[in-house]
């Protein structure tokens, strides 16, 4: 595995754990603790994440 697909897929795994601070940020808001800020956080890294990723994808698309 070259460094460039090893990044892809360090980003997404990032992008899963972001997805999963949401969702418990989420349900712990439902249980009435005061905890949307681990939402926020969650949406806030997986956004940038994503625009990461795409940026990454288009600036090293021709690399080996």
């Amino acid at each position: 595995m070259s460094l460039k697909h090893f990044h892809i897929v360090f980003i997404c795994a990032s992008m899963a754990l972001m997805t999963f601070l949401g969702v418990w940020g989420y349900k712990m808001g439902r249980m009435g603790m005061p905890t949307y800020g681990l939402l926020a956080c969650g949406l806030a890294g997986f956004g940038a994440s994503l625009v990461y990723l795409g940026w990454f994808v288009r600036r090293y698309r021709y690399l080996p």
